[in-house]
């Protein structure tokens, strides 16, 4: 079991015990403190389920230590299917497989105990999926094979079938199924129904239900809804509907695989078909399980998730699996990395030290066996079909030869790596890693090479295989120097140190050659072993078992067993250590690749350091790619630089007419705000000489107040202290008059209280000296009775009787005297009580006078603030009155000086609107033309647009053409491979030829090799053969000359586009120059007055004249002397929209030149192909 916290991304292993043989399913209890986890035991004849029954482990989540261990010895069945809690954590059930499939139910309260069973499947072949409690924990619910079963706990915690079909409906597979709430249950099938299940009846089929024949096999209850995936890794959300009669609606449907990460990822091929799902503690996160052996997650918190509709991101939870049994396994000295290959068609290139995924490669058929090289370049990977010598590059892996060697199994690069070995049957062929040519053929088993290795110097090839031989070679020569072989047993493994040679083999021993002699045999067990690694710094060798448990031997002594780890649900076939013997990788038939931190026995590491490269290869057509990436992107920034350039000018032209137009409107806002002045200074005369009436007479009616209302407080203050007076004596006379009447009060209650004692002491006294002559008496008596007890017992039963009678007469007299006195008693307390009472509202009737005084005093306090506030609220408002009559003073003298600055400006104003006038005609004039030339530069701009399109789709083909013949070629190189391999082939049978038995047979392999269906030959015609090499002809020729002409005309165009720029910028600057020499004309005329308009200026032209042509000579280019007037700049601009006609003229031209350019020049047609 793998424990992986999502927070921190730690892994915790925690092993089953040794009996198990895996874990069947698991549940999480709704507290989140327990985790049952049911073991399966072994499914064998030999094994008695009631001696060995499967257990359900309960273990706590903080310490993930086991707690309890439970079992049923009549469960019938070696596991249980599935496992749930009850919602108060009350109650477990576990739901048995087959054969007898029962259902068992514990109490989980004190001692853990079996409450009931019950069968819910009589028949074998109706198998039962799930089981679960509802969240009222009185009904479980049980799912299968047209079984859907709904069972109740009773008072007696006895189970009872309830329900025992879903409604009417024939039988079917129910796969899946959820409480939501505490009756409401959703039940899916195998065609994708979903059905609701409330208060044990079955109500209807969800309308909104998939049903589209992909199986249901999950269902989890998510908020108000609920969440179903099955099969494709097809995911609906379900969510409460606003019509009650739907009950629920599907809010979104997703997919598992179509994303942009699984293209990246190249794992769009699997299908992740869903298997579990399960929600996070806080309920953001759905972690899904998938039959191809992956785990992901979604975030199902947002509401994006139903927004968005394409990139949605189903996340690895850590890195992508292979989904099916890892066969070869290899690691470098140069590089952090793992690289195994998969039934599953994948290679995948792991980073051991980031637990990262670097690259993953799919392709057409099986890797059985994969080397990579000391370097971590270079990878040989044995497919069914051919062997792959391959690149890795920086995200990717490319061929560079394969080889027709078919199932190989094993391959291992020698240490220097100069060479590689594969195995292929019972052939190792070696190859030299740079010229990539067979070397040599080392032959000699009679059955399958199960392990290779190379000596230290890679001048020797140990080799093993199933038929129990043991060969070591000389590469060079292929001679056998140690040939040796037990037919006992098969061996699997080997590895060396630096004397001798150790090989694992079936029988479940490890034996030692030293010179091809038999020195040493170890016994490990009778667990199969698999495959060895040994660590010479560590003196360790871990051993690959069949149980997908690692063990760890010491070394010499490898029957001493150091360690055993349990790691793989299935037999382990592949270990390798790092070169610095720091880390073990393991891989198995699971499709897990395990990564194991190994240290001595003291917990160090080992000495070996390796500095890792961080180079990569890189192909020079991808070199040759990014750099004219490179070239192209850095002149679009070139052209987009000068886009920019071009932008920022047109926007300055177009700040400069808004400033232009803003100028002019903030003077017309300027004389608008001075009309509104002169009105607001009106408007502020009157104001103020009504608001100086205004204040004067507030003033005055402030006086008059002030005076009524001083002598109102005056009355006021005279009249509460006449009251408070008239109080003060009110209350000593009060006063005065309580303390006699408590003193007269309290004499009383004090005779009164000695007189009531004294008589209730003598009633006491009295009684008190009657009890006692009665008791005297009766003493008397008892001792007459006694003396005449003797004499007189006829007629002692009658004297006592009489005295009994006295006795309680006597008794009743005295308890009634006894009664009265305490009647008495009791009137006398209450009266002393009443009394009491009357003291207690006096002295409260004192406390009110009292708080009547406080509170008097008090009105007295703040009628003297409120005085002094008056007081100083006078001063105040005659500080402010002269304060503003300051301010007065002021505004009128601002005013004033207003008046004189608006009088001046007014006659600024009405000079400048004369001068301003006549040229305002004009600029609205050059305002309109530059607008016409704006536009007409952006259709130039469009037209270029398309013609750039229209070049990108011609490359586009181009790369297309491009691509077919690459394939081409690769066809070409497959078929003359094959030929090779042919011609060799034929070659060593015709070595066979004065051995005919053996030509039979070689003819025969060929045959089934290379002819895999029976084809009737045609043979092609010559003339269609040269009507095709005549065409293929025809079609190169006409592809180079349209790349000609596609070059020609994209420098054509590309000179052209930069013609037109230059121009528009010659343009544009020209503008620019005759709007600087209309502002110089405007200043100039305004000094002069607007009487003397053509004479003066005239006149004074000769002299402007000669300045203006010395700052014009590079702009206007047509003005050589004479006066600069309106007219010639008129005519310099209808010369310039001729240019601009031409350039739309040529630019037309270019694009019907390009359009006749997009298709090939129409020839003669040649006749059709005929086959």
């Amino acid at each position: 079991m793998y424990v992986f916290h999502h927070s921190n991304g730690t892994r915790k292993i925690k092993t089953g015990s040794e009996k198990s043989d895996g874990i069947s399913a698991m549940c999480l209890s709704p507290n989140k403190k327990y985790l049952a986890v049911a073991e399966k035991t072994v499914n064998t004849k030999s094994n008695d389920i009631k001696k060995n029954p499967p257990t359900i482990r309960l273990y706590d989540t903080q310490t993930f230590s086991v707690k309890k261990g439970i079992n049923f010895s009549n469960v019938g069945s070696h596991e249980f299917v599935c496992v749930a809690f009850s919602n108060d954590g009350r109650y477990l059930v576990a739901q048995g497989g087959a054969p007898e499939y029962n259902l068992v139910l514990w109490s989980l309260e004190g001692k853990t105990r079996v409450v009931d069973h019950i069968c819910t499947s009589t028949n074998e072949s109706d198998p039962v999926f799930q089981c679960s409690i509802s969240p009222d924990n009185r009904t479980i619910c049980v799912t299968g094979n047209g079984i859907f079963k709904l069972l109740t706990i009773d008072e007696r915690e006895k189970l009872k079938i309830v329900v025992e079909s879903l409604g009417k409906r024939d039988r079917e597979p129910y796969l899946a199924h959820s409480w939501i709430g505490d009756e409401r249950l959703v039940v899916s099938n195998a065609n994708g129904d979903l059905f609701i299940v409330e208060g044990n009846e079955y109500k209807f089929l969800l309308p909104s239900s998939p049903s589209d024949g992909l199986s249901i096999t999950s269902i989890v209850s998510y908020g108000s809804g609920f969440v179903c995936g099955g099969e494709m890794g097809v995911l609906s959300l379900y969510d409460r509907a606003t019509d009650d009669k739907e009950m629920y609606s599907r809010m979104k449907t997703l997919k598992i695989g179509s994303n942009s990460q699984f293209r990246e990822l190249n794992e769009t091929y699997l299908d992740h078909k869903i298997m579990s799902m399960g929600l996070s503690p806080t309920n953001e996160n759905l972690i899904i399980s998938t039959s191809s052996a992956q785990i992901f997650t979604l975030n199902i918190s947002s509401s994006d998730i139903l927004q968005k509709e394409d990139d949605i991101k189903f996340e690895y939870l850590t890195i992508p699996f292979h989904s099916k049994a890892i066969t070869g396994m290899d690691t470098c000295i140069r590089k952090p990395i793992v690289v195994t290959c998969s039934l599953d068609k994948t290679v995948r290139v792991f980073n051991y030290l980031d637990s990262t995924l670097n690259i993953v490669k799919q392709y057409s058929s099986e890797a059985h066996a994969i080397a990579i090289h000391p370097n971590g370049y270079h990878l040989v990977v044995g497919f069914t079909d051919k062997l792959r010598f391959m690149n890795i590059l920086g995200d990717d892996i490319r061929e560079q030869k394969s080889f027709l060697v078919r199932n190989c199994t094993e391959i291992k690069f020698s240490n220097g790596g100069n060479y590689f070995a594969a195995a292929h049957g019972n052939v190792i062929n070696v190859y030299n890693t740079f010229t990539l040519q067979l070397t040599t053929a080392l032959k000699g088993h009679n059955g399958k090479i199960k392990a290779i290795q190379w000596s230290d110097d890679d001048t020797k090839l140990i080799s093993v295989g199933l038929d129990g031989a043991l060969y070591e070679y000389v590469v060079k020569t292929e001679k056998r120097i140690i040939h040796n072989t037990n037919k006992s047993a098969a061996y699997t493994s080997v590895f060396l140190d630096s004397k001798n040679i150790y090989v694992g083999g079936t029988d479940g021993k490890v034996r030692g050659f030293a010179d091809a002699s038999l020195f040493s045999e170890y016994d490990i067990g009778e667990i199969l072993l698999g495959c060895v690694e040994f660590a010479p710094s560590h003196k360790m060798v871990f051993g690959g078992m069949e149980n997908g448990c690692i063990e760890v031997h010491s070394f010499p002594n490898i029957d001493l067993v150091e360690d055993r780890l349990q790691l793989h649900a299935g037999p382990i076939n592949r270990i390798v250590k790092s070169f610095d013997e720091n880390y073990l990788f393991t891989g198995g038939e699971d499709g897990m690749l395990s990564i194991i931190e190994v240290r001595d026995r003291e917990g160090g590491k080992a000495k070996r350091e390796t500095k890792f490269s961080e180079e990569i290869l890189i192909s020079i057509t991808d070199w040759e790619e990014k750099n004219n990436t490179i070239a192209e992107l850095q002149a679009k920034v070139h052209e987009l630089k000068s886009d920019n350039d071009f932008e920022q000018k047109k926007k300055q032209v177009e700040f400069n007419t808004l400033m232009r137009e803003q100028a002019n409107n903030f003077n017309l806002e300027i004389q608008k705000q001075q009309e509104e002045f002169k009105k607001i200074q009106q408007e502020k005369k009157s104001l103020s000489e009504e608001y100086e009436k205004k204040i004067d007479d507030i003033i005055e009616k402030h006086r008059e107040k002030l005076k009524a209302l001083e002598q109102d407080f005056n009355d006021r203050l005279n009249s509460s202290l006449n009251q408070i007076t008239e109080i003060n004596k009110e209350r000593e006379k009060e006063k005065k008059q309580l303390l006699d009447e408590l003193k007269a009060k309290e004499e009383q209650h004090i005779k009164e209280l000695t007189e009531t004692t004294e008589e209730l002491e003598d009633e006491i006294k009295k009684r008190e000296n009657a009890l006692q002559l009665l008791q005297e008496e009766k003493s008397e008596k008892e001792k007459q009775f006694n003396e005449t007890k003797s004499q007189m017992e006829e007629d002692q039963e009658n004297e006592i009787k009489i005295l009994k009678e006295r006795f309680k007469k006597e008794l009743a007299k005295k308890e009634e005297e006894c009664n009265q006195a305490k009647s008495e008693y009791n009137k006398y307390y209450n009266k002393y009580l009443e009394a009491d009472k009357r003291d207690k509202k006096n002295a409260e009737k004192m406390k009110e006078l009292e708080l009547k005084r406080a509170n008097a005093e008090n009105l007295n306090k703040q009628y003297q603030e409120d005085i002094q506030k008056t007081n100083e609220e006078n001063k105040d408002r005659e500080e402010a009155i002269i304060e503003k009559e300051k301010s007065i003073f002021k505004l009128k003298r601002q005013n004033q000086e207003l008046e004189k600055f608006r009088f001046v400006l007014e006659y600024k104003i009405t000079e400048l609107q004369e001068q301003i006038k006549p040229k305002q005609d004009e600029i609205d004039t050059l305002k309109k033309e530059t607008k016409k030339m704006r536009k007409e530069l952006e259709k130039g701009k469009e037209r270029t647009d398309k013609l750039m399109l229209i070049i990108k789709d011609l490359k586009l083909k181009i790369e297309g053409r491009v691509q077919e013949i690459q394939k081409l070629n690769y066809k070409l190189k497959d078929s003359e491979t094959l030929t090779k391999r042919v011609r060799a082939d034929i070659y060593k049978v015709a070595q066979l030829i004065q051995e005919p038995k053996l030509l039979k047979d070689e003819v025969t392999k060929l045959y089934q090799t290379y002819v895999s269906e029976q084809i009737t030959k045609q043979e092609m015609d010559l003339d269609i053969q040269k009507e095709y090499e005549r065409q293929r002809s025809y079609l190169e020729k006409t592809v180079d000359s349209l790349k000609k002409k596609l070059v020609k005309a994209t420098e054509t165009s590309r000179s052209d586009n930069k013609r037109t720029m230059n121009e528009n910028v010659l343009l544009i600057r020209e503008i620019n120059e005759l709007r600087k020499e209309v502002r110089t004309l405007k200043s100039k005329l305004k000094d002069k007055e607007l009487e003397q308009k053509i004479g003066r200026i005239n006149s004074l032209g000769d002299l402007n004249n000669q300045n203006l042509n010395q700052e014009r000579t590079s702009s206007a280019g047509g003005l050589i002397g004479g006066v600069y007037t309106l007219e010639q700049a008129l005519k310099e601009l209808e010369m310039q929209r001729q240019k601009i006609k031409g350039l739309r003229d040529k630019i037309d031209e270019l694009e019907a030149e390009k359009k006749a350019m997009s298709r090939p020049i129409s020839r003669e047609r040649l006749p059709p192909v005929m086959v």
